[in-house]
């Protein structure tokens, strides 16, 4: 439907991957500049592409899950949960599978249970926490939930029981409650994208390319926008408050 009304161009998320490649290729037919961001597409008829390496995101996740057991003087050995919302979703599978290999090089005897998907439902996440920990109790060192409801999940369940002192819980994204669980203790840390930097980025490239100050064939392919890994030692600093919350840094009425 945009593409028939002509715009100079656009920008676009996608939340599938291949949702969206034929409005995407009608823009290209119809000289109509496209950028993506977020989640990558099919498609190749795009300009340029800006989002989370969510393989070195799930890397620095398990950095952070190790650096934790060794601070806490624990083993590295045992079990690990990991909370997914979805199957066959590139944006949650990469960064899992950053945290399975990059956990793997640093603690090859700490061992990934297989994933529990919860349909991106905050009880169902509470529910996987609760079933995971149940029936693994002896050995469990902690979890990896990868996106913010699974996250928010993961939290109540630790928080409600206790647990933040004998689980090491990290988790992706930036909801308030992840971050209270972060203050509290329930959580050790989340790693935080830069969606504004993203949307922000996007428009900029098509400003350039339809005033006229770059050509498509100036940018490159994909562009890393970058985490943080928000934790006890910076959630409250003004450094992170753009991450936290993405609508702070919004400067229109």
């Amino acid at each position: 439907n945009i593409v028939t009304t002509r715009p100079d161009g656009i920008v676009v998320a996608a939340t599938l991957s291949d949702g969206l490649n034929n409005g995407i290729e009608a823009a290209y037919e119809a000289g109509i500049p496209v950028v993506t961001i977020d989640n990558k597409v099919t498609t190749d008829k795009y300009i340029t592409h800006y989002a989370t390496d969510n393989i070195a995101a799930g890397g620095l996740a398990a950095e952070r899950f190790v650096e934790e057991l060794k601070a806490r003087g624990v083993e590295l050995k045992g079990k690990v949960g990991l909370i997914s919302a979805y199957a066959g979703v590139q944006v949650l599978g990469d960064r899992e599978d950053g945290f399975v290999n990059r956990l793997k090089e640093l603690a090859p005897d700490i061992q990934v249970l297989e994933k529990v998907y919860t349909d991106n439902d905050i009880p169902k996440s509470l529910e996987a926490a609760e079933n995971i920990y149940s029936a693994n109790k002896a050995d469990l060192l902690g979890f990896f939930a990868s996106n913010n409801a699974t996250g928010d999940g993961l939290t109540q369940f630790v928080s409600e029981n206790n647990l933040g002192d004998k689980l090491v819980c990290v988790t992706f994204d930036s909801d308030p409650a992840e971050i209270e669980g972060i203050r509290s203790g329930a959580i050790v840390a989340t790693v935080v994208q830069d969606p504004y930097g993203m949307g922000y980025k996007g428009c900029q490239t098509i400003y350039e390319i339809v005033t006229g100050k770059k050509k498509p064939e100036d940018f490159e392919k994909y562009y890393d926008t970058g985490v943080v890994v928000v934790d006890k030692s910076n959630v409250d600093s003004p450094e992170m408050q753009g991450y936290i919350d993405p609508f702070s840094l919004k400067k229109y009425e």
